[in-house]
């Protein structure tokens, strides 16, 4: 759970030259641009630029809150302070500035935070991701160029339909449905190959953005604020408690508005590029993969060769470079004989694998995500971890915020559900299973003994191959204009839940999940959750696990004591239960008991009932070992 508490420092960051070594390392310094062959000259057909304030107001709109600000301070909550109360201000000096085609210096300066990936080599560049933290003031401008470079895209002949990456409708489960509807719709082998661009953002040479902006025939007034945009900008950054600062001269901004569109632009190219029949492009922003059908894996492998070559080819003349040692190659099939390519660009070998790793989500050869669900699986576990840690089962922390704080580790596993949801091996479902049961055990304070149904219905989260159905579901219908199917899993997990072997008792109690889900009051707490599910202080019960000699009840002398009959039939606990009962006007039984869902006053009474006859018999119970 790290991402609860504060990052510690970066270790040895201040070690003599090393911070200079990574930051050059991640941002390469290209020769100056010293020419104006991509300087437009103004038209008078071309259309005036003017600002209004309701183009301004949309824009502000979209600015995100609780953001780091930028080297000035200014916070996005106080520009959209600004932008309310005196609107002109800005309009007037984005109008100056937009019509001069110059952007102003100081917000093209930006503050470096570097975060470390993982457990990386400290004194490696790609060990860090860069954050840049521009101006406010700026980043709003940049968002109304941004708007009217869009558009004028999508008035055009907009971009390559395999560029999933920063654009509107689209996002990664897009892109991977699209190579999942490859592979289903194939009726021979289907080979891929992902690419890695070496430290691609941060490279583009702007000549090559601003080339590919010309030749898009972007408006000339966009065209020059563009290029002002693109030139004398600043990386500030603190080295020994002294500010230093290094020129950018190559890359799109990162942290930036309008970076990303021009990063399209410029990558535009590429997926425009002739591949080999059989043969298609699959990009999101930078992650660009080539996917080919043939006979066999030979055929496979000549044309994702020649794909290879043509894309190197690009990438060298445009000022990137591919990291072959990042890139995988892989068939999609079932069989076990001829699997491997033998892919070669600019000279070394790209590795052959029966899985890649695209888009955050591992692809095995037999289109079966085993290995997906084990290290998602594994990373999942790892936040539950955490959460065990500060959230043990006697906390006063209550299940909704239990709950909350879980998601975290669903959100981790459920990525990429579509994709994978009707595909995934029943060793895959068995991993993610035994995660989510730790995941129900921590939310509703449960012993590790509790059987695995049972936790998931007192805690009220349906089982993990339901909420990624539910998942493909959802996404296929936002894909429709007009959805028709109800997305709806709770009869199949009401099925599931009657039929099941296990948590007879807990099905006793709560016979019908949607009635204790819809539930509008009352939390379940560590004595509820033990009378919920049977499990803990009863003699039955530490007799089953060996701790007691006997499963006879400590205060009445019942053959039996369990759940059922500590709180429905012991006499030591009479007086307590006639006073509940009375107050209800019904008499307890496990049949009734959601009579703690007809109001919160039933809920609080019968839990603090059994709260008290619980916490009584664990405190009789640890005096018994002592002795």
């Amino acid at each position: 759970m790290g991402k609860l508490t504060r990052p510690p420092p970066i270790p040895e960051l201040g070690t003599p030259g090393r911070l200079q070594h990574i930051v050059r390392g991640l941002f390469p310094q290209h020769p100056v641009r010293t020419d104006n062959e991509f300087l437009p000259t103004p038209t008078n057909g071309e259309p005036k630029p003017t600002i209004e304030r309701t183009e301004l107001f949309n824009a502000a709109k979209k600015l995100k809150v609780n953001t780091s600000p930028g080297p000035d301070g200014i916070t996005n909550e106080v520009l959209k302070v600004i932008v309310t109360l005196n609107p002109d201000v800005l309009t007037d000096v984005y109008n100056t500035c937009l019509s001069s085609g110059v952007f102003p210096e100081t917000w093209k300066k930006a503050r470096l935070v570097l975060i470390r990936k993982g457990d990386r080599p400290l004194d490696t560049p790609s060990s860090y991701r860069p954050l840049c933290l521009l101006d406010c003031l700026g980043k709003l401008f940049e968002k109304i160029i941004d708007n009217r470079l869009r558009e004028f895209l999508d008035n055009s002949d907009g971009l390559h339909e395999r560029q999933f990456g920063f654009r509107r409708g689209r996002s990664t489960i897009y892109a991977l449905e699209t190579l999942k509807s490859i592979v289903k719709g194939s009726k021979t082998k289907v080979g891929i190959l992902t690419l890695d661009i070496q430290n691609a953002f941060n490279s583009a040479p702007w000549n090559a953005i601003l080339e590919a902006v010309r030749e898009r025939e972007v408006p000339g007034y966009l065209q020059r604020i563009i290029r002002s945009y693109l030139d004398n900008r600043l990386l500030c950054f603190e080295s020994g408690g002294m500010e230093e600062r290094m020129p950018i001269t190559c890359g799109v901004p990162q942290g930036s508005v309008l970076g990303p569109t021009l990063w399209n632009i410029l990558y535009d190219g590429l997926l425009q590029t002739r591949l080999p029949p059989g043969v298609e492009f699959l990009a999101f922003a930078d992650d660009v993969a080539l996917v080919a059908k043939a006979t066999d894996s030979i055929g496979l492998e000549q044309k994702l060769n020649l794909s290879a070559l043509r894309v190197n080819d690009w990438l060298t003349r445009t000022g990137l470079s591919l990291a072959v040692h990042k890139c995988e190659a892989m068939v999609i099939t079932n069989t076990r004989t001829h699997n491997e390519m033998a892919i070669t660009i600019d000279g070394h070998r790209a590795a052959s694998s029966r899985c890649v790793k695209y888009l955050g989500v591992h692809i095995d050869s037999g289109w079966r995500f085993t290995e997906h669900a084990r290290t998602v699986a594994a990373k999942a576990g790892k936040v539950v971890q955490g959460l065990s840690r500060i959230l043990p089962n006697i906390s006063a922390t209550k299940p909704t915020k239990r709950k909350l704080l879980s998601n975290v580790a669903h959100s981790i596993m459920l990525y990429g559900a579509p994709l994978w949801a009707e595909d995934m091996s029943v060793t895959g479902w068995v991993a993610f299973n035994k995660v989510q049961r730790r995941i129900n055990l921590r939310v509703v304070s449960a012993y590790c003994t509790v059987s695995g149904d049972a936790p998931g219905v007192i805690a009220g989260i349906a089982p993990l191959d339901l909420l990624a159905k539910e998942r493909k579901q959802m996404y296929g219908e936002r894909k429709q204009l007009n959805p028709t199917t109800d997305v709806n899993i709770a009869a199949e997990w009401q099925n599931r839940w009657d039929g099941s072997l296990k948590g007879r008792w807990t099905h006793r109690l709560i016979p019908v999940i949607e009635r204790w889900t819809a539930r509008r009051h009352g939390e379940v707490n560590f004595h509820l959750t033990q009378v919920l599910s049977g499990h803990w202080c009863y003699a039955e019960y530490l007799k089953r696990f060996g701790k007691l000699e006997s499963s006879e009840c400590w205060y009445c002398e019942y053959h039996i004591d369990d759940a059922y009959h500590t709180v429905f039939m012991c006499d030591a606990w009479h007086a307590r239960r006639n006073t509940v009962e009375t107050l209800l006007n019904v008499k307890l039984t496990p049949e009734n008991l959601e009579t703690m869902l007809k109001s919160k006053g039933s809920w609080e009474r019968i839990s603090d009932f059994i709260h008290q006859i619980m916490a009584k018999k664990e405190a009789d119970e640890r005096a018994r070992q002592t002795r």
